[in-house]
């Protein structure tokens, strides 16, 4: 297997579409600043691959959904959410831990 290639394909289609990303983003908003990607969109992105699971893109698109709608319905109380983002995580890698444990 090509392992070289292949991560580099991987890079290139995943600059491609962070590209393509940001030139919707840009033209839907107008205007971008560096304040609209701040610490919690950052974690926003980690909790729906961990949440979502990193190999199942399906996953990952229902966390992203399922975040999106929280952060929606929790606007007014944004500690609440970030509390909800801490013990989601918490949960999954432990039990993504307990899986692995068991299998291996």
């Amino acid at each position: 297997i090509p392992a070289r290639e292949y991560k580099t394909a991987a890079f290139v289609i995943s600059a491609g579409f962070a590209g393509l990303a940001g030139v919707l983003f840009a033209g839907c908003g107008g205007f971008v600043t560096p304040f609209d990607f701040s610490f919690l969109r950052s974690m926003d992105t980690v909790a729906a691959v961990v949440l979502g699971g990193m190999g199942a893109p399906v996953g990952c698109l229902v966390a992203s959904a399922a975040i999106e709608l929280s952060a929606v319905g929790l606007q007014s109380v944004s500690w609440v959410r970030m509390v909800l983002y801490g013990v989601g995580l918490i949960g999954a890698v432990r039990f993504l831990h307990g899986r692995e444990k068991r299998r291996g």
